[in-house]
Parts: C-alpha cells; structure tokens; sequence
C-alpha cells in the first residue's frame, strides 16, 4: 500500500481570489504477475497487473464525498520478440492507467495574472492508454512504430472567468479520446572521434474537440529532429555540439509554431574519471521561443513564451562511489514523483 497526501494551501491577501485548503490523499495497492517462453530467439511474455486505488479529497479539513473515488483496475501487457534474418524486431501490447497530476486535481482557483486564473478539477477521471509498439533493430539503426488511444484524454481549456469576459479560467477537463500514430527512427554511428546520435520523431494525432459550437480537427502532425554530437579529443577532452527542431504541429488543442535550440561544450574527465568538469554554452542563439493558439469551446487564446534559457554554465560532478550497484528496478515511488 502506498499512501500520498499532497496538500495545498493558497492565502490571497488582495482578496482577488478565495483563499483556499485542500488536501489529496490517495492510497494504492498493485500485485502483478508475468510468464514468458522462449522457442530459440524467439520469446513471449505475457503480464497482469492489477491495480486498487481509493482516492480522498478534503476541503479545510473536511472530506468531499463527491470528490472521492475509487479504481479497480486491470492492465495486461503482451510482447513478442523475433529475429528478421540479421534485424531484431519485437512486437507488444500494453494497457495503463495515466492519472492526473496533484495540481491538476486541485479544485482551489489560483490567480496567475489580471486576465487569467487556474484551477484544477477534482472530478477528473485518469486516463486509459492503449498501447501497441513495433520496434526493429539493426546495428546503429533503430526503428519504432506505436499506436495510441487514450480514454478519457485530459487537457486544459479556458472558460469565462466573469460576466465582463475581462478574465479567462484556465481548468482541466477529460475529452472522450484522443488516438495518435508516431514514428521515431534514430542512428548511432561511431566514425572515428565523430559519436553522433540523430533521431526524427514525428507524430500524427487523431483529435477533435467543439469550438464555438462547430467541430475542430486537431490533427496537423508534428516533427522534431535531433542531432547530438561527441568529439573526442585527445587527453580525455570531448567537445559536444547539439541541435534540435521541432516543427509546428498540434499537442491536444493547442497548435504550436515551431522552434529549436543549438547548445555547446566541452568536458574533461580528470582522476580516473572520478572527478569531470563540464562547461555548455545553452540556447545559443536564443531561438527556444514558443509560440501557439489553443482552442477551447468559447474562447480562442493566442500565446508567446519567451525563455531566458541562453546562458554559459560550468558543472563540476565528483564520484565518491565508483562502485556499481546491482539494483536494477526504477522504484514504485518514481511515478508519484513526476504527478507532484
């Protein structure tokens, strides 16, 4: 059993906003069982988890019956893994649970600027997510193809916050699905000093959602490619060099414009490489700027976010400890973790 109590406490002394004080606790249990076979290079595995989660909301200290719920589950996964002469290639199926983060179930509205104010939703449901992978494997070249259908998608949309229509409440809500097709090859080569790793991942969703009362298609797909280089130089020295692009295309009911990024360094490891000093050079030429339009039944958001993420930094990374360790699992609590 793993217990969670998240809380949140939210005091606006301008009184533009309520104050606010609330409390998640979830608690959950899994078992899981797997058999696999093998016939030469040839193996499958089969698997079964299944999952109970009881989930309490409080407001000031008092439960909301009409927050609270609670999940049995499910979730089998499959895998098939054969050879194609020289190419490897494995095949598999996957059902899973994608529950919302704390923040987006937290019913208290917050206040981020004059025109806008959030708020999460504590009656969203978590998703279902369908999964089915092809994956293929040949020398430095490697190749998957996956399948998506969510159930229950969650995403933000704006609403009219006041009758003036001068503030827009920004929330989450679950839309019956979203499915999607994405293709990611990527090559790993070694020539000489030269260590490049390249990959293009596009992305083509199949999503639609109403807008002023008429049906919207999100459904332009999106691409981005990456291309990290390693030199390596004499006397442990290795000089980095990376890019990437992503083009314009839609994430749910936003349409992003493109945008990309060029960072540098140089590394040298020193003392048996216990110790490594690392100096980058991050977002050159400061071009990580994103831009898009997200759509919401009554209102239609134009945005622009500028980082400041150009900048010249120094690590320093000392290894007390070179030995290494023989636990091999990722932790239960890891998932928790990104929802917080």
């Amino acid at each position: 059993m793993e217990p969670h109590q998240p809380y949140d406490t939210y005091v606006n002394p301008e009184n533009i906003v309520a104050d606010s004080d609330t409390r998640s606790e979830e608690n959950k249990a899994a078992v899981f069982a797997e058999y696999g076979i093998a016939w030469g290079k040839t193996s499958l595995n089969a698997g079964v988890r299944y999952e109970h989660t009881a989930y309490d909301y409080f407001i000031g200290g008092v439960r909301a019956d009409d927050e609270c719920r609670t999940y049995d589950n499910v979730f089998p996964t499959l895998s098939l893994s054969f050879p194609i002469k020289h190419v490897s290639s494995s095949l598999s199926y996957t059902m899973k649970t994608l529950r919302p983060t704390y923040t987006q179930l937290d019913g208290s509205v917050q206040y981020s600027n004059r025109y806008m104010y959030r708020k999460g939703n504590p009656l969203l449901s978590p998703q279902q997510m369908h999964d089915v992978t092809w994956m293929l494997g040949y020398r430095f070249l490697n190749v998957s193809l996956a399948y998506q259908y969510i159930k229950d998608y969650i995403d933000s949309e704006r609403s009219l916050y006041n009758q003036e229509g001068s503030t827009s409440l920004q929330t989450y809500v679950n839309f019956k699905k979203n499915q999607q097709l994405s293709l990611l090859v990527s090559l790993s080569p070694v020539v000489g000093c030269w260590h490049p790793v390249a990959s293009a991942y596009v992305c083509q969703p199949f999503f639609e959602t109403q807008v002023f009362g008429k049906t919207q298609k999100h459904n332009n797909p999106m691409a981005t490619f990456t291309l990290n280089n390693d030199f390596v130089l004499p006397k442990d020295f290795v000089l980095t060099l990376n890019m990437d692009f992503t083009t314009a295309g839609n994430i749910g009911i936003i349409q992003r414009c493109n945008y990309g990024t060029l960072n540098a360094g140089i590394r040298k490891d020193l003392l048996n490489k216990r110790l490594t000093l690392n100096l980058q050079g991050m977002d050159l030429l400061d071009t990580f700027h994103q831009k898009g339009v997200q759509y919401s039944p009554l209102i239609v958001n134009t945005y622009e976010d500028t980082y400041n993420f150009r900048q010249v930094k120094l690590t320093v990374t000392y290894r007390f400890n070179m030995t290494k360790s023989k636990y091999k699992g990722t932790g239960a609590a890891n998932e928790e973790i990104r929802r917080l």
